[in-house]
């Protein structure tokens, strides 16, 4: 193992007390279980067994922050770990030393039981282990089924947001309906200017020539309007020159 070679002390004192995380998952899902570690003492190494269930947790790896090593193996459902920090760690605040990863294979609630021997601080002195508080995973359905109900949850909750809101609304537009009529007249302009929008996108090809006739109706009715002023304004001139010559 990765510490047997360091020399060892005496005892020391105060012990070590050690827990693994409690998490909840679904089945085809990988799941993190924190091995965690409380004392005063600096932390160096020790000698980790878990035992699980391998019908319902299959064995992933093993994780550890920076400075720290493990070496680990893995027989039927026991998996043995050996931890090393060589500066040791402080474990004052009951961090997690190291992490084993898992996947969940069925439902059902597994048990991870472990035992710690040969813990060391950084001192090089043996220091006694105290509790060992085992882990559990609780494996509910498929990560399919997981999801679908937590997109349900979603959206009830996003439905129970929009009455919440339309009711709101409607307390508001009570003590404004001017304000209130106003909004509803402006919504109905936007969709309207939205719908014509939409139909200039949607058929170009249809409105292009409806546009060219539009034009040259407008275009006819100037000409004819303006043809006719002419010929009024060429028989005022005529009769006024008749005039004057008379």
């Amino acid at each position: 193992m990765l510490f047997l070679s360091l020399p060892l002390q005496a005892h020391a004192a105060d012990s070590v007390s050690f827990s693994l995380d409690t998490k909840q998952t679904s089945v085809n899902r990988l799941v993190d279980i924190g091995v965690h570690a409380q004392s005063n003492q600096l932390f160096c190494a020790a000698l980790f067994t878990f035992t699980f269930d391998t019908a319902l947790l299959e064995f992933r790896g093993v994780s550890t922050p920076v400075g720290a090593k493990t070496e680990h193996h893995l027989d039927g459902n026991t998996l043995t770990v050996s931890y090393l920090c060589a500066q040791g760690t402080k474990i004052a605040d009951n961090p997690a030393v190291f992490t084993l990863s898992f996947k969940a294979i069925a439902t059902g609630s597994a048990s991870i039981a472990f035992t710690v021997k040969e813990c060391v601080k950084a001192d090089v002195v043996f220091i006694p282990v105290g509790s060992c508080n085992a882990g559990q995973v609780t494996i509910g359905g498929t990560a399919a089924a997981t999801e679908k109900a937590e997109k349900t949850t979603s959206v009830k909750t996003t439905a129970a947001k929009t009455k919440k809101d339309k009711q709101k609304q409607k307390k508001k537009d009570a003590q404004h309906p001017s304000s209130a009529s106003d909004g509803e007249e402006d919504a109905d302009a936007l969709t309207d200017l939205g719908t014509i929008s939409n139909v200039v996108q949607q058929e170009p090809d249809r409105l292009t020539p409806l546009i060219v006739l539009i034009v040259s109706v407008v275009a006819g009715i100037l000409f004819l309007v303006y043809f006719i002023y002419r010929i009024k304004t060429d028989r005022k001139n005529k009769n006024g020159s008749g005039r004057r010559d008379d």
